[in-house]
């Protein structure tokens, strides 16, 4: 069993739905956006945040869920080591402009 916390940041998803294809019992896409099931939000500017226990296979579907967000609207935080296991961290040191032409 694994202890995972979800954290779910609605105001950054663009509603793609790869979390809700990757990891359907615990998020779906409603009027445009991502909602993760169960998740609770203490104000309007926190993320939601939901707490779990679950056997690999879950864990395995939440984790490819936040790493397929493009927008990193997902952490996926294992409880145990208190570390976010799938959020990229983009500092402007290690950040890199790209222009399309």
């Amino acid at each position: 069993m694994k202890k995972l916390t979800i954290e779910y940041d609605k105001r950054k998803c663009i509603g793609n739905g790869n979390c809700a294809a990757a990891a359907p019992s615990f998020f779906r896409i409603e009027i445009g956006k991502s909602v993760c099931a169960g998740a609770e939000q203490r104000t309007s500017e926190d993320p939601f945040t939901l707490d779990l226990e679950c056997d690999n296979q879950a864990a395995e579907g939440i984790i490819n869920a936040g790493l397929s967000c493009p927008v990193n609207a997902i952490s996926i935080i294992n409880t145990e080591t208190k570390k976010d296991i799938v959020s990229i961290d983009i500092t402007a040191e290690g950040a890199k402009e790209i222009i399309a032409t």
